[in-house]
């Protein structure tokens, strides 16, 4: 019942929402991420239609990497998916 993750990605979560210069799309799968000359270009897929940003910065947080490796104690779900798109 160690809940202290959860309590961290509340409140980082709360004072995101209270920055006027970050947008947060949930329920968003990200598919391409590309490097060009002056930062990245991502392409998104949300609610069935594709989404296109360019941005100068990115920061991913990718959550677990467990099922990177052949033996883990991870959940299934951590697949490290975000690693492999980095």
């Amino acid at each position: 019942k160690d809940s202290t993750g959860k309590a961290i990605v509340d409140a980082l979560i709360e004072a995101v929402k209270q920055l006027p210069n970050v947008d947060i799309l949930e329920n968003a799968l990200l598919y391409s991420m590309h490097k060009t000359l002056n930062g990245f270009y991502l392409s998104i897929l949300h609610n069935g239609k594709p989404l296109y940003f360019g941005c100068s910065y990115c920061i991913l947080a990718t959550g677990g990497i467990g099922r990177v490796y052949q033996y883990t104690t991870n959940s299934a779900i951590a697949t490290g998916d975000g690693i492999a798109m980095v």
